[in-house]
Parts: structure tokens; C-alpha cells; sequence
């Protein structure tokens, strides 16, 4: 009995436009933040500023390792751009006297990136690819 893979569709996604609103999202927040515009909100939130890290540079390493994950590269280059980018800017908000460095938002950016990462190769390898039996 042979056994065939099959992958698993559930959207048909351009993931270099899913990147590319994700990328002006955040130069948006991240405007917003220099200018103190951010929503209230936010800060109401407990850990909102740690949550939004997470999440949103987590889904930006998630899209550039999508984008990038058919050019033969075997590690995860996407997320390893992603978080030099991240240590840099944080870093670079240490110069700024309207922003501050803070080691919290270097952690959500980490953990965001990496399990996001770890969570979609987990799902690809259960989820997304599914053997199919040939039947004669």
C-alpha cells in the first residue's frame, strides 16, 4: 500500500502583501509612538504595550519566514531578520528623548517571534500536510 502526501490548503494567501500591510501597520504604530499618540487604552491594559509586541512584531517574523520559506534557506531566516531588527530599533529607541529602551519589550518581541514561528512549523508538520492512501 502506497502512500502519497497531500498538502492541506486552508487559504490561498499572498503572503508578500500580508507582509507588506503588517510592515505598515507597524511603521504606523511605531509613528504613532514617537508623536505619544497611542490610545490610552493601551496603557489601561495590563501588559497592553508587552501584548502588542507579541503579537505584532511576532506576526511580522511569521510573514517574512512565510515569504521567504520557498527560497531554499534552510533556517528560519525570516525570524532571525526580524529579530535583528527588533534588537536594533529597540536599542536605537535608547538615543531617542521621546522613547526609552526597555528589556520587557525585547522579551514579548522575542517570545512573540519565535513561538509564532515554533507554533506555525508545529501546525504545518500536524495539520497541514495529510497522507492519503492510493486506492486501485
Amino acid at each position: 500500500m502506497k502512500v502519497k502526501s497531500t498538502k492541506i490548503y486552508l487559504l490561498k494567501i499572498n503572503w508578500k502583501w500580508a507582509l507588506a500591510i503588517a510592515t505598515s501597520a507597524l511603521i504606523g504604530v511605531s509613528f504613532m509612538a514617537y508623536e505619544n499618540l497611542l490610545p490610552k487604552l493601551i496603557a489601561e491594559i495590563p501588559f497592553g504595550d508587552k501584548i502588542g509586541h507579541f503579537f505584532l512584531i511576532g506576526s511580522l517574523g511569521l510573514l517574512t519566514h512565510k515569504v521567504m520559506e520557498n527560497k531554499k534557506i534552510s533556517l528560519a531566516a525570516g525570524p532571525l531578520i526580524i529579530t535583528a531588527v527588533s534588537l536594533t530599533d529597540e536599542c536605537f529607541q535608547s538615543l531617542s528623548p521621546v522613547r526609552s529602551f526597555s528589556s520587557g519589550d525585547i522579551v514579548a518581541n522575542l517570545a512573540g517571534i519565535w513561538f509564532l514561528y515554533l507554533l506555525y512549523e508545529y501546525a504545518k508538520k500536524k495539520w497541514f500536510t495529510k497522507p492519503l492512501e492510493n486506492t486501485k
